[in-house]
């Protein structure tokens, strides 16, 4: 079983993408913009 530690690296490792997901998302559509 997983302990609250392990639970709470997962969810900060997963939000860590989740962020860098949207970022890049938001650089693609302001650098496409100015294509």
């Amino acid at each position: 079983m997983i302990g609250g530690q392990g639970y709470a690296v997962a969810f900060h490792t997963w939000r860590a993408c989740v962020h860098a997901a949207l970022n890049d998302a938001a650089w693609f559509a302001a650098t496409s913009r100015w294509m």
